[in-house]
């Protein structure tokens, strides 16, 4: 009896097989790799939403801590004024030494500066996240926003210096210990121009003349005064701006 023996050789396979197998696995990778990349992207765009987001609600925050800011400090600038014409009076008379001191006090004494919510921003440089903003003219706002925040800063500082060198002339002529009790609370408005300090009814002023010390409070008040003007168009350009970039990244981002 004759015996077969089972062809154990595989055909080989053609190479449009091959091809194709290898075409097969070529586009999974490939596709699997697009829609990583379509993926991370999308979480991008949300994380860099998510920023905007915040940082619309840090300047708005600022907007409306600036208004304040602003009407307390036309406030004290009102005051400073009054004060400086005061210089041709007769500071020896009752009632011009009792203005002498309610002016210079509300003028030096309501000293509101801006504290700029920018935990937002720092987030944003420190995270990565920066990067990923990429939309024409945004970084170039945002970055700007924080320079007018960094000159507001810095003329703060020199506000406070100049406002300690009339408190310090002031403390040298008038017993500012009126200070503790005139705090007029009552009459307190910043919509109308009202009195904060007010030396207290019946009280006899005390009033140490010294032509030097009266002239240099003046001098230093003048300075203050224009110090605080200027000041004061700082914190009205940066609510300007600030209201501006609220809309352009609304806008940008359609975003209610």
């Amino acid at each position: 009896m004759e015996l077969h023996h089972p062809d154990l050789h595989h055909k080989n396979k053609k190479f449009k097989e091959y091809f194709l197998e290898f075409l097969m696995i070529f586009l999974a990778v490939t596709l699997g790799f697009f829609a990583e990349n379509i993926r991370e992207h999308l979480a991008d765009k949300e994380k860099a939403k998510q920023s905007i987001e915040t940082i619309i609600t840090s300047v708005a925050s600022d907007t409306t801590q600036l208004n304040s800011i602003i009407t307390s400090n036309k406030l004290s600038l009102y005051y400073l004024n009054k004060f400086i014409k005061l210089k041709s009076s007769d500071l020896f008379e009752n009632k011009t030494k009792r203005e002498f001191y309610d002016d210079v006090a509300n003028g030096s004494y309501n000293d509101v500066y801006f504290s700029s919510n920018d935990a937002a921003f720092q987030q944003l440089q420190t995270s990565g996240i920066l990067r990923l903003i990429n939309k024409p003219g945004i970084l170039d706002s945002l970055f700007k926003y924080q320079h007018n925040t960094s000159l507001i800063l810095r003329n703060e500082a020199d506000h406070y210096y100049f406002s300690k060198l009339v408190w310090e002339g002031m403390s040298k002529l008038i017993d500012v210990t009126y200070t503790l009790s005139s705090f007029d609370t009552a009459n307190f408005n910043f919509e109308v121009v009202s009195g904060v300090y007010k030396v207290p009814e019946g009280k006899e002023l005390v009033f140490d003349y010294d032509k030097k010390t009266v002239d240099k409070l003046f001098n230093d008040a003048v300075v203050l005064a224009l110090n605080a003007d200027f000041h004061i168009s700082l914190l009205n350009q940066q609510l300007v701006y600030g209201k501006k970039l609220i809309a352009l990244l609304k806008n940008e981002y359609h975003l209610e």
